[in-house]
């Protein structure tokens, strides 16, 4: 009796054990599976796959969306800067303007430099300046703005115009001879135009080169011949001419 109870509580026993071993077995079965697969979880797994210009890695595709995000920010917030800047120009410009028209040129050249801090090649900023600087006779300093302008364009629409400030400049300075070089570089490009032809006309004269001014007045009277001014001009330089008794021609 005692032997069939042993003989059970046995059976019963190793039954357990045969139990707990095939779980062991399939416990230990599925980790080899995962391990000879190289399973490990991914950020794919996880997240919805990324787009082809990002990088599958958690950190490059967290750098590659805020590039992607910050880029067209940057771009707006430089437009934005850029029309705020434009504006403070425009500003700067119509103030410099009103003051110069109602004769405060010092206080409108303070708002050219305003303007010409945000934008320093902006030509009609450069041209307005030395137009400023030439009607406070600072000659010198408007030939330095234009001659810049120049250096920027020299065969631009206005250019012409801008060696015949620098002429004039070179004139009121006394500077005679430049100041006929500029008006010659001038008139190769508009040979009619009767303010060139005048002005270096009057240069020759306060060189002294009588008869080459007369030649130019006389041009001139072709195209105005009724003008006073340029007569009496010519008469003055007549007149020097005979007391210098000088024949010298241009």
């Amino acid at each position: 009796m005692l032997y069939r109870i042993a003989l059970r509580i046995l059976s019963a026993f190793n039954s357990r054990i045969v139990i707990v071993s095939i779980l062991g077995l399939i416990i230990l079965g599925f980790y080899f599976y995962i391990t000879s697969n190289n399973y490990s979880p991914k950020f794919s797994d996880i997240q919805p796959p990324s787009s082809s210009s990002c990088a599958v890695d958690f950190i490059s595709q967290v750098n590659c969306l805020s590039n992607h995000t910050s880029g067209p920010k940057k771009i707006i917030a430089a437009e934005t800067k850029q029309a705020q800047q434009q504006e403070q120009v425009n500003d700067a410009v119509r103030n410099g303007t009103a003051l110069e028209q109602s004769g405060n040129i010092k206080e409108a050249i303070k708002y050219y430099d305003k303007a010409l801090a945000i934008q320093p090649n902006n030509t009609d900023l450069l041209v307005a300046k030395g137009d400023a600087l030439s009607k406070l006779r600072n000659y010198t300093g408007a030939i330095k703005y234009y001659s810049k302008v120049l250096a920027a364009y020299p065969n631009s629409r206005g250019s012409t115009g801008l060696i015949e400030g620098i002429g004039n400049d070179q004139y009121d300075l006394g500077k005679y001879k430049e100041a006929i070089r500029s008006y010659d570089i001038a008139l190769a490009r508009q040979p009619n135009n009767t303010d060139l032809l005048i002005n270096k006309g009057n240069a020759l004269f306060h060189i002294e080169n009588y008869s080459g001014a007369i030649k130019y007045y006389d041009k001139v009277l072709t195209m105005t011949p009724t003008s006073v001014q340029i007569k009496q001009l010519k008469k003055l330089a007549i007149i020097a001419l005979q007391k210098s008794g000088s024949s010298s021609t241009k």
